[in-house]
């Protein structure tokens, strides 16, 4: 019902403005058509020559006329619309984007991401897992690095070495023998429930920073211990497995995009 309602929404904001458009570019066609009309009609009707120099003056009082409708129209249109609408749809495809330099690269690096989720209590693979994954993909993707260790390769591990718990992240890189390890800890993470019966959105909330292998030393961030991250899910009405699974799979989408940008150079909408 919530995406239904968003997408009439921009529905409506996109007809606004098309309507808004074309009233623009109609109002200055007829304007000119009407012109070159009345131009003909007094050139065909008026034999002396005062007239005929009286005539284009009068046009030009009519073009006038004409342009100062619509710019009021325009002007009229603009305050309807919304200042910001306006602006945002005339003003900002013209603005070149911004762009972000990375605050740690990590390209022709061998890196380990390694999600930790003790503090939540139960075991959360799927969360666990797309995250990792989602992570390396876009990570690979952007070649904001040269290898990642990949997730089934971490499971395995995980499940035959039951004490890792007790590793430090400089000890978990050395032991898949990466460069850096991209340690990842989540803080929370629920399903809540708001808006009506059925309706959820998930939650999560956590922190990232970037080891060492070799010397254990932090090297992002720099600042700070580490970079805290909280972000939402969207709204949505659903219940059982499927539906979890599939809420899971975005919020860590979110995530991804969330975190990934720190690590390569990108560009954002001023």
């Amino acid at each position: 019902m919530v995406a239904t309602l968003k997408n009439k929404a921009t529905i409506a904001k996109s007809l606004r403005f098309f309507i808004m458009f074309n009233s623009i570019v109609w109002e200055f066609v007829f304007n000119y058509f009407s012109q070159n009309r009345l131009q003909r009609t007094k050139g065909a009707s008026t034999a002396t020559p005062r007239s005929r120099r009286t005539g284009p003056a009068k046009a030009g009082n009519l073009t006038i006329h004409n342009f100062c409708r619509t710019l009021l129209i325009t002007a009229t249109l603009f305050f309807v619309g919304g200042c910001g609408d306006f602006l945002g749809f005339f003003i900002a495809p013209l603005i070149p984007p911004k762009t972000i330099q990375a605050e740690h690269e990590m390209n022709e690096q061998n890196i380990l991401i390694w999600v930790d989720d003790a503090c939540l209590g139960k075991n959360n693979h799927l969360l666990r897992r797309e995250l990792t994954r989602q992570l390396s993909e876009h990570l690979i993707d952007k070649k904001a690095v040269d290898k990642v260790v990949d997730y089934p390769q971490i499971a395995r591990f995980r499940q035959e070495n039951p004490d890792f718990v007790d590793m430090t992240i400089q000890q978990l890189g050395q032991h898949f023998h990466v460069d850096q390890v991209l340690y990842v800890y989540l803080d929370k993470f629920q399903f809540h429930h708001e808006a009506g019966k059925g309706f959820y959105r998930p939650k999560l909330t956590g922190s990232a920073k970037v080891i060492d292998s070799t010397t254990g030393k932090r090297l992002w961030p720099i600042e700070q211990s580490f970079r805290s991250f909280s972000l939402e899910g969207e709204l949505a009405q659903g219940q059982g497995t499927a539906f979890e699974d599939k809420q899971v799979k975005q919020l860590c989408e979110t995530a991804t995009e969330q975190i990934g940008p720190f690590f390569y150079k990108h560009t954002v909408p001023r």
